[in-house]
C-alpha cells in the first residue's frame, strides 16, 4: 500500500487514471480484443488507479471532473481526449463513478466496456453492476474548507491564465474570420470555472498575474455577463450565445485603453462573426445565429433590443472604463462596482442589469480589497452581511469583523 499523498499528488495521480482510461477505451474500440497489447494497458491502469489511492468518488459538475469535491488538473487538450467518460455517466442520467478499492483486469475491462456501450449510438441507459465500483448519483462532497478553497483557487487561475492566453492570440488576430470553435471552448472554459465557484472565479479574476491586460479585460466583460445572468436564472443556451457576443464585443473593441463605443465595437463583431457564414438552412448554427443575433441587436432602437443587449452594453462599457483613456492605471472592481451605484442612482444605466451585477455578491464582490483591523485584505466571498464578507487568510482575523472599502487609487466614493 502507497503511503498517504499529499492532495495535489493524488489529484494529479487521479488526473493520469481519467486520461490512462479514456486512452485504454480507444484500445478497445468497439471489437474483442486480447494479447499483450490489451494486458499492458491494464497493468498500467490498474497501477495508476492504485497510485490514487481508493477510496474516492469521480464527480461530473456541469463537464467538471472533480475528485470528491475538488477539481482535476486537466489542461484542454486532455479534456477533449477524456470526453467519453463523462459522456457515459450523462447517459445512464448519472453523476458520479465511485471507486471502492482497486479494481483486477476483469473488473477494469466491465468498466471500460461499460463506458463504451453508454457512449456508444445504440447504447444503454441502465448502469451496469461492476464489483468494486458504482455509477451513482452526485456523490455527497462534504463541508467546504480551506484545502478545497486552495484547489479551487488554483484550477480556477489556471484555466483563467489558458483563457487570457487564447484571447490575447484572438486579439493579436482581430479583423481575421471569427474562430467560433475557439470561442465556444472559452465559454465552455468558462462554465468549468463556475462549476467550481462564481466567487472563486471572481476573485481569481481579480488577483491572478496579468499577462495580457486587454485579454483580461475582455475576460472582465465575458465573466461578468454570464456572472450577471447566472445570479437572475437566465437559461445556459442564451446565456452561452450572450458570453459568445461578449467575447467577441471585447476583442473588437478593446484597445490598450479604452476602446471603441459599444455600438461600433458590436458592428465590428457583428462582421467578424458573419464572415465566411456558409449559406443555405443546412448550414445554419443555432448558436452562432443566437450569438449574431445579439450583437446585430445592439445596433437596433432601444425599443427592438433584444433584452440582454442592455447587459452586453453594461459589461463592455466596464470594461472600457476599467483603463481610462490618457491614465497610466488602471481602476479596480471596487471603484468600477461604486461607479455602477452612482449611475444606478442617476438612472443612467439599465436598472435591471445593474442591480443584478450589483447584488450577485454583494456590496463587496469578491477579489475586491478592504481593510480589516487595520489590515489589507482581499474578499474571498460574500458572508451573512453586506459588509462582513468573507475573507482570504480570514484565520488572522476575527471572523465576521466589518470591514472598510479600500481602493489602491483612493478615489472611489465608497472608499471615502
Amino acid at each position: 500500500m502507497n503511503a498517504q499523498a499529499s492532495d495535489a499528488e493524488l489529484l494529479q495521480r487521479t488526473a493520469r487514471l481519467v486520461i490512462e482510461l479514456c486512452a485504454v477505451l480507444r484500445v478497445i474500440g468497439p471489437r474483442e480484443v486480447s494479447g499483450r497489447e490489451m494486458r499492458e494497458a491494464l497493468d498500467g491502469l490498474r497501477d495508476t488507479l492504485a497510485g490514487a489511492q481508493p477510496p474516492f468518488a469521480l464527480n461530473v459538475v456541469r463537464g467538471t471532473l472533480l475528485r470528491d469535491r475538488l477539481p482535476l488538473p486537466i489542461d484542454l487538450e486532455a479534456y477533449r481526449k477524456t470526453r467519453q467518460l463523462p459522456g457515459a455517466l450523462r447517459q445512464y442520467g448519472l453523476q458520479c463513478l465511485y471507486f471502492e478499492r482497486v479494481l483486477d483486469h476483469e473488473e477494469l475491462l466491465l468498466l471500460a466496456r461499460a463506458i463504451i456501450d453508454a457512449t456508444h449510438r445504440s447504447g444503454s441507459t441502465r448502469a451496469p453492476k461492476i464489483p468494486g465500483v458504482r455509477f451513482e448519483q452526485l456523490s455527497v462532497l462534504g463541508q467546504r474548507g480551506t484545502r478545497a478553497e486552495v484547489h479551487a483557487d488554483v484550477f480556477a487561475t489556471r484555466e483563467l491564465a489558458a483563457a487570457e492566453a487564447e484571447v490575447a492570440a484572438l486579439l493579436g488576430a482581430r479583423g481575421d474570420r471569427w474562430p467560433w470553435q475557439r470561442g465556444r471552448e472559452l465559454v465552455r472554459g468558462f462554465e468549468r470555472c463556475f462549476a467550481v465557484g462564481r466567487a472563486v472565479t471572481l476573485r481569481a479574476l481579480e488577483l491572478a498575474p496579468v499577462q495580457d491586460p486587454v485579454a483580461r479585460r475582455v475576460l472582465f466583460a465575458a465573466l461578468s455577463t454570464a456572472d450577471a445572468m447566472e445570479h437572475v436564472g437566465v437559461d445556459a443556451t442564451t446565456r452561452r450565445a450572450a458570453v459568445h457576443a461578449a467575447l467577441l464585443l471585447g476583442v473588437h473593441g478593446l484597445q490598450p485603453q479604452a476602446g471603441l463605443a459599444a455600438e461600433d465595437a458590436a458592428a465590428a463583431a457583428l462582421a467578424a462573426a458573419l464572415s465566411g457564414t456558409a449559406q443555405g438552412r443546412q448550414q445554419a448554427d443555432r448558436h452562432r445565429l443566437r450569438t449574431s443575433a445579439l450583437l446585430h441587436s445592439m445596433g437596433l432602437a432601444p425599443e427592438r433590443q433584444h433584452p440582454v443587449a442592455e447587459l452586453l452594453r453594461l459589461c463592455y462599457l466596464l470594461s472600457l472604463l476599467r483603463a481610462p483613456a490618457g491614465q497610466q492605471f488602471e481602476l479596480t472592481k471596487i471603484d468600477l462596482m461604486a461607479w455602477l451605484a452612482e449611475q444606478l442612482a442617476g438612472g443612467y444605466v439599465h436598472a435591471g442589469w445593474a442591480r443584478a451585477l450589483l447584488s450577485s455578491h454583494g456590496a463587496l464582490a469578491p477579489g475586491s480589497h478592504v481593510m480589516a483591523q487595520g489590515r489589507l485584505a482581499v474578499v474571498a466571498g460574500p458572508g451573512e452581511q453586506p459588509l462582513r464578507p468573507r475573507l482570504l487568510g480570514e484565520a488572522e482575523a476575527a471572523a465576521g469583523e466589518a470591514v472598510t472599502p479600500y481602493s489602491p487609487l483612493g478615489n472611489s466614493p465608497w472608499a471615502k
